[in-house]
């Protein structure tokens, strides 16, 4: 029997949509971006790459090695520091440099620039920053983890219609016969097949809008910057400035600005994070160091952001029933229940 065009398009399609959903990255339960390149490759930094780097700086520096050295002995074990390994040989700066690399790199440079303009000492702030990028990667893993379940499901539930033509073979009956070979078998291959890419594109809206990553810099690695830099005696609004300046944040920048012309903490940092605010509002108030609230707002930050991360997974895992049963439940009756029943009945061979 001879297809005609229509036939083939639509079995193309929905061939080319299984291809898909096991190459799609949001169905992956395996951790994605920097993590997973970094359990590839030792050489390639994520979080934790990242957080070994800065510690082995951090010891070289204080061991009294030269920092042009330094990165030149890390440069076998980590493509981060090669890169700023050659940017030192060509005359260049390791802030500069780490400036073109994912956040976790720009808060290194941001770290060592920030020892040069505000006179903290490398060795401890870069040892500080490495238990961040530790902290932040625990809480990306445990966010990974929270996200696993619902993207299992997801991708279990996008195959269910395809398992439905090898259910109806297993059941003696020939669903692609009956698909192919009829006016009513066409009408439920292409209303399945819309009913199927609908459902799989709706489920892979959810996971994107669920999982996305926060952009920008990380808040606290900006809150353990901006606690350093107190540490040093800077008043808030300098301490704002400068670290504005080196993470080329506009909101910290505008804040120490409002500052010194005297707005009101509430009003200049309106802008800020809520954890961030709170500490300095705090702090201008009493007239303290705010050093020790900032990292205490960081810690419970990251702890937010586990629980967020777990609650917007159980969440995940209810909105998934809606896709089901409106699009992918229709999908794999059409797709397999319908034809299976149909080719019984009528006996329909090759």
């Amino acid at each position: 029997m001879m297809f005609s065009p229509w036939y083939l398009l639509s079995a193309t399609v929905c061939f080319l949509g299984c291809l898909w959903l096991l190459a799609a990255p949001n169905f992956s339960v395996l951790p994605r971006g920097e993590m997973r390149a970094a359990s590839v490759c030792p050489r390639k930094c994520g979080l934790l790459g990242t957080a070994r780097l800065t510690q082995s700086l951090a010891a070289l520096l204080a061991a009294g090695v030269s920092e042009a050295k330094a990165w030149h002995l890390l440069a076998a074990q980590h493509a981060v520091a090669e890169r700023v390994s050659r940017q030192l040989a060509s005359g260049g700066q390791a802030a500069v440099a780490l400036r073109e690399e994912p956040h976790a790199g720009r808060a290194l440079g941001a770290a060592l620039e920030l020892s040069c303009t505000a006179g903290i000492s490398r060795s401890g702030i870069l040892a500080r920053i490495a238990a961040q990028l530790r902290a932040l990667d625990d809480a990306e893993r445990a966010r990974q983890a929270a996200f696993a379940g619902p993207r299992a499901t997801a991708r279990l539930l996008a195959l269910l219609p395809v398992a439905a033509l090898g259910l109806g073979y297993l059941l003696g009956g020939s669903p692609l016969v009956f698909l192919f070979g009829s006016s009513l078998g066409l009408f439920c291959l292409l209303s399945g097949v819309s009913c199927y890419l609908a459902g799989t594109f709706w489920i892979f809206r959810l996971l994107l809008a669920a999982a996305r990553p926060q952009p920008g810099n990380d808040p606290a690695l900006t809150l353990e910057l901006l606690a350093a830099v107190l540490d040093t005696g800077a008043a808030v609004p300098a301490a704002l400035t400068i670290v504005g300046r080196v993470l080329q944040e506009d909101s910290l920048t505008k804040a120490g600005r409002s500052l010194r012309l005297g707005l009101s903490p509430e009003t200049a940092c309106q802008h800020l994070p809520a954890e961030l605010a709170s500490a300095l509002a705090l702090s201008l108030a009493a007239g303290a160091n705010t050093g020790d609230l900032l990292r205490s707002a960081a810690r419970d930050a990251l702890s937010l952001r586990s629980r967020e991360a777990e609650g917007a997974a159980a969440r995940l895992g209810v909105r998934l029933v809606v896709p089901l049963g409106l699009l992918l439940l229709p999908a794999f009756v059409a797709l397999g229940i319908v034809p299976t029943v149909a080719s019984l009945i009528t006996d329909v061979r090759w």
